[in-house]
């Protein structure tokens, strides 16, 4: 029998799992969304601004256009810590999950409200971290630095894949990664899916697949034990 596929589907971003092992598995790294700069620039950072990032590809786009690295900033996950820490951030905590995480991070820390938060992101991120904020009396300014495109046609090394007829299995990361994973032109019946949380799997309501499975908790480790 042929070594099943796993395909990583997340975008390409520093400190990233281009690396990962895992056991049993062939990886294919095919990234489901691009990722492109927004032509506007964003809001530039006040000087008392407490920082929080939603994304690795965020804080690297911020690092390239800002020189703002002091105090203690806020970042969704370890792969967002790692790129902060290789920009010259000293101090960085992570939520080790979702916006929600990051936002129980956030107040978790007694973030004082006469601080402005400044929240760098894409133009579509999964949850509200700026209105939940708002909810508890923080000033924030939200910065957009990319935008997210999903892409249209099957990765030729999806594709051949499945013409070899060999097992699939697919990492899916966020919602608008599954919706582009489902407009596909994809044998559902012979896929299994693997979904970082509930709001990506609902994306895939009405696909065929062999197998949906949701991660406990919104972390890479936590998808990977679902194998």
């Amino acid at each position: 029998m042929s070594t099943p596929v796993l395909w990583i589907s997340k975008t390409n971003t520093p400190g990233d799992i281009r690396d990962d092992v895992v056991p049993g598995f062939n990886i294919v790294h095919a990234p489901l969304l691009s990722v492109k700069r927004t032509w506007l620039s964003p809001a530039r950072p006040k000087i008392n601004d407490v920082l929080a990032f939603s994304s690795a590809n965020a804080l690297r786009m911020y690092a390239a256009t800002h020189t703002k690295r002091d105090g203690t900033i806020y970042v969704v996950g370890s792969a967002t810590k790692a790129c902060a820490h290789a920009s010259g951030f000293a101090s960085v905590r992570s939520a080790n999950g979702n916006i929600e995480a990051l936002f129980k991070l956030i107040m978790g820390y007694e973030t004082p409200k006469t601080a402005r938060i400044y929240y760098a992101c894409a133009a579509q991120v999964s949850g509200d971290l700026p209105a939940k904020l708002r909810e508890k009396s923080f000033a924030v300014t939200r910065a957009v630095f990319y935008r997210t495109h999903g892409i249209k046609t099957v990765p030729a090394s999806v594709r051949e894949t499945l013409d070899a007829q060999r097992q699939l299995y697919v990492f899916l990361y966020s919602p608008k990664g599954a919706q582009t994973f489902a407009r596909l032109n994809l044998p559902f019946d012979t896929i299994s899916t693997f979904s970082i949380s509930a709001n990506v799997d609902a994306k895939l309501e009405g696909l065929n697949l062999r197998q949906r499975k949701i991660a406990k908790y919104p972390t890479h480790s936590a998808m990977l034990s679902l194998l």
